[in-house]
């Protein structure tokens, strides 16, 4: 498991492929079982998507929240 900020992640090989999953952990940051949360799993092949998905998200303007 790789951790960064509050953020998880593995990566995994499987007999049809290597596939990677990201969850914020169910779990207290002090709790030692952050296995379960939140997650989003995702083929190794689409990572440099997400990166370019992920900058341009943190650069964009924030569209208005209409009530």
């Amino acid at each position: 498991m790789i951790a960064k900020g509050k953020l998880r992640g593995e990566k995994i090989a499987y007999k049809d492929g290597v596939g990677c999953c990201v969850w914020y952990p169910f779990t207290a940051a002090s709790d030692s079982d952050e296995d379960t949360g939140i997650c989003f799993d995702f083929s190794t092949d689409d990572i440099d998507d997400f990166i370019a998905l992920l900058r341009a998200l943190k650069e964009a303007e924030p569209d208005k929240c209409v009530d």
